[in-house]
């Protein structure tokens, strides 16, 4: 008879999965604020902490059932999302092009006259002139 093969760690069993995780009331309140797409990044972020805990027998994940790993992990997720929104990670328009390819952001080339000079050329052109005979 052929053995099955086991894959990977008997302990992992009880780590949520990110579909389970996702499908949590919490997540999709998450969702509605944040996104669904960064929802599942957060979720994939926690269930990888989790995995890391359980496998490097961690006292707070060792022998914890599934049900107490979910809600430690939609715990996890919350905060995830509550320190992020914090940190104000936000969705920005990038103008840097903008500001280059129409000259918006270039400083002067030169600098303005002062009033003084000014009128000193402007004195001094009217006595260059020559006035015409009549």
């Amino acid at each position: 008879m052929a053995q099955t093969k086991t894959s990977g760690d008997s302990r992992l069993r009880n780590v949520p999965s990110v579909d389970r995780l996702i499908r949590t009331d919490v997540a999709i309140e998450l969702a509605t604020r944040i996104g669904i797409k960064r929802v599942t990044a957060l979720a994939r972020l926690v269930t990888s902490e989790i995995r890391t805990a359980v496998q490097s027998e961690s006292e707070s994940a060792n022998g914890q059932s599934a049900e107490s790993l979910l809600i430690n992990a939609t715990q996890r997720l919350e905060e995830a999302a509550t320190s992020e929104s914090r940190l104000g990670i936000r969705k920005v328009i990038n103008a840097t092009g903008v500001v280059l390819h129409t000259n918006l952001g270039r400083a002067p080339s030169q600098k303005l006259p002062k009033p003084q000079s000014m009128r000193k050329q402007l004195a001094t052109a009217l006595l260059n002139t020559t006035m015409p005979a009549v």
